[in-house]
């Protein structure tokens, strides 16, 4: 949930929890507040990388003794808490849906009109959203307009830039 919309439903008087984990690992912590650390639930025990870095990849669970690797960098805060720094993977999350930038840029390079491009994620109060930079080979509007179909029909709804500039 993007950090202004957790502020602004505490200020409504919602009363919420936002739960830390994936599908791969089920729930592993929890907060109440935007900007605090997550609390780790009780069955979990950190595993530290560095220690100097207080960096954790695996949690352990204290009934099963499984190890459990966390989808994301996470930074020991304390010895119950941790912040997520970012993802391992470097997805990004648009619309509920996992995009990994590197991927899109390969799909809208492959694109036989285009020279080189870049794509990257930037935040807002809103989340995330995805921007392009594409540098076509040869740049005419004919070109122009055929290289933004392209993505159209090669990229979904998700994965297409919101802001894709096109020279």
């Amino acid at each position: 949930m993007p950090p202004g919309l957790f502020a602004q439903l505490l200020d409504a008087g919602v009363t919420l929890t936002e739960i830390y984990g994936s599908s791969d690992t089920g729930s592993l912590a929890y907060r109440t507040a935007p900007d605090v650390p997550f609390t780790l639930f009780p069955y979990l025990i950190m595993l530290l990388d560095d220690a100097s870095a207080n960096t954790i990849s695996t949690l352990r669970h204290t009934e099963t003794g499984a190890i459990v690797a966390v989808p994301d960098r996470l930074k020991r805060v304390s010895e119950r808490e941790v912040r997520v720094l970012g993802r391992f993977d470097e997805a990004i999350q648009i619309a509920g849906v996992n995009m990994h930038p590197a991927q899109i840029r390969q799909i809208i390079a492959s694109c036989p009109l285009v020279a080189d491009c870049d794509v990257y994620a930037k935040a807002d109060t809103n989340g995330s959203q995805l921007y392009g930079a594409v540098r076509l080979c040869t740049l005419t509007d004919a070109n122009r307009e055929a290289c933004l179909r392209w993505c159209r029909e090669h990229l979904s709804a998700p994965e297409l830039p919101k802001h894709l500039y096109v020279y």
